[in-house]
């Protein structure tokens, strides 16, 4: 196949869970599909955490009994070590062993008819298409739609001019045993900049007794060092298992479309920025990306995409991702003494159970209209005035409009 040149209707670069998810999307509707991987398997570990809404499943397309493990509950810790404790009494999340998820992903989208080409890489573009290499073979696709479903470091973002997402953190996890969680079904996480400057450490019970304990630093900071720390002082006696580290977008690209061209996922920064999650968002996004490709290609108008595209992902996902990044920027200004106040002032059975009932790791902007009709717990918030205040709060309301500005650890 040296030198030779193939047509698709839509190629789809990335074969992770979000590629799979646009490809099977797009062939569904009606396209011819390659979908390309330069892994040459599936089985490698993974950075994801592996921490996901009970409504990710279905969003995927793949059963719910995929999980390992149930979550109905979580601890957070403060910086002097104040801890506050949300229990539902139905379950909150679901982990998943990330690989498994992604082998079903790939028989569902080569039952929809999809083309997928593992061990197979895209190496650069040409007038004539798209550049693949598999081993020493070397061939061009030629495609009307590409969408790029290559991570935060897009190759197909660079190539076709399109701009990455403009915030990261960089996370690091390890897969532990040797200790004992608290309670099978609890999330811990550590916030504190000493701890995890920028963002936040957690530990997710996992498959038997294993924990994936793992953070995120903003750039600027050693995220290897301070995961060394951190289970030095709360994990001690743990064996290591396995070490991954990535890059995770807390800001959406700019721009996520152009003539014939599609991001998605972490290449579109379509992640929620308060935990770092891609899935859900990321899998509502490829749906959007793959019916589209198809719809473009079926009506002959490629380059209609940018303005359809654009729209109807911000319109499903853009109001979490503006919050997310304005409580992001509100919790860059509080100091690890203010967040102990903070803490205290939260410390409050009614809006304890209130936030474990309530809270929705997929849609964290909805909290505050369901804070609205509880006029009781009002007092109890106005309390975090203090912490928020100013300017800050200001920019709150401005950036939780569906904008066309606005979202792998959990």
């Amino acid at each position: 196949m040296n030198g030779a040149s193939v047509h698709t209707d839509v190629l789809v670069i990335g074969g992770g869970p979000i590629g799979a998810v646009a490809a099977r999307a797009a062939a569904e509707a009606g396209a011819a599909v390659s979908l390309i991987d330069r892994r040459p398997d599936l089985g490698r570990s993974s950075a994801c955490t592996g921490l996901i809404s009970p409504r990710t499943p279905s969003i995927l397309g793949i059963p719910p009994d995929c999980a390992v493990r149930e979550i109905r509950s979580i601890t957070v810790y403060a910086p002097g070590g104040r801890t506050l404790d949300l229990d539902a009494d139905h379950t909150k999340a679901l982990v998943i062993d990330r690989s498994v998820v992604e082998r079903a992903l790939h028989r569902a989208a080569r039952a929809a008819g999809v083309d997928v080409q593992l061990g197979t890489e895209a190496v650069a573009v040409s007038e004539e298409g798209v550049v693949l290499q598999a081993d020493d073979m070397r061939w061009t696709v030629s495609a009307p739609v590409v969408i790029g479903a290559d991570g935060p470091h897009s190759r197909v973002s660079e190539w076709f001019g399109l701009p990455r997402p403009e915030q990261f953190v960089y996370g690091v996890q390890a897969v532990v045993d040797g200790i004992d969680m608290p309670r099978p079904d609890r999330v811990e996480v550590f916030l504190g900049q000493t701890v995890a400057p920028g963002f936040f450490a957690w530990a997710v019970p996992a498959e038997g007794r294993t924990v994936r304990i793992g953070l995120g630093v903003v750039p600027g900071h050693d995220p290897a060092a301070h995961l060394d720390r951190l289970l030095e002082e709360r994990f001690a006696g743990c064996r290591v298992i396995a070490r991954t580290a990535g890059v995770i977008p807390v800001a959406a690209a700019p721009r996520t479309a152009a003539d014939g061209v599609l991001l998605a996922g972490d290449a579109a920064g379509q992640v929620k920025p308060l935990s770092g999650g891609g899935l859900y968002p990321g899998a509502t996004c490829a749906r959007i990306a793959g019916r589209i490709a198809a719809d473009a290609v079926v009506s002959g108008r490629p380059n209609h995409l940018l303005s359809s595209y654009e729209s109807a992902w911000r319109s499903a996902v853009g109001r979490e991702i503006a919050f997310g990044r304005s409580i992001r920027r509100i919790a860059s200004t509080v100091s690890d003494r203010d967040l102990d106040e903070v803490f205290a002032a939260c410390d409050d059975p009614e809006l304890l159970a209130f936030l474990a009932e309530h809270s929705d790791i997929d849609h964290f902007h909805r909290l505050p209209d369901k804070l609205a009709h509880h006029p009781p717990l009002w007092g109890k918030v106005l309390r975090l005035v203090p912490f928020v205040a100013g300017g800050e709060t200001a920019g709150l309301s401005g950036e939780c409009t569906l904008a066309p500005t606005p979202e792998t650890p959990l």
